[in-house]
């Protein structure tokens, strides 16, 4: 039973690092997920990482509470033994709404005004 899910692990990780991405175990979580990861800015990103053969991660850092309604996923660098994070979008899993948190600020911007003001800066 172990070695089954040790293979399993491995397996999954692997399949996970040939994608670039790091993926949740829920189908919404997946979905929210592939939104940031789909959005043209982080596709942009990505290529701009392969070129400098850098592997881009995403991952949920937090999920929906009574009191918070957002996902938040996080952008980052994947260098092996650590995750260097870029961005962090917040996600609202009813509506798909996608805002970015400007972490320097801590203030939630919506996603029209960092496209606006912030992505240029990037």
């Amino acid at each position: 039973m172990n070695k089954a899910l040790t293979l399993t692990f491995l397996f999954l990780f692997s399949f996970v690092q040939a994608q670039n991405y790091y993926y949740s175990s829920t189908p919404e979580r997946n979905r929210v997920i592939r939104l940031i990861t789909s959005l043209p800015e982080i596709v942009d990103e990505k290529k701009s990482f392969e070129q400098h053969h850098i592997r881009m991660a995403a991952y949920i850092d937090h999920v929906p509470t009574k009191n918070q309604k957002y996902y938040y996923v996080t952008i980052a660098e994947d260098q092996h033994d650590r995750l260097m994070p870029h961005q962090t979008f917040l996600v609202n899993p009813k509506t798909n709404e996608i805002n970015y948190w400007d972490i320097l600020n801590d203030k939630i911007v919506p996603l029209k005004i960092w496209r606006k003001h912030h992505y240029k800066d990037q």
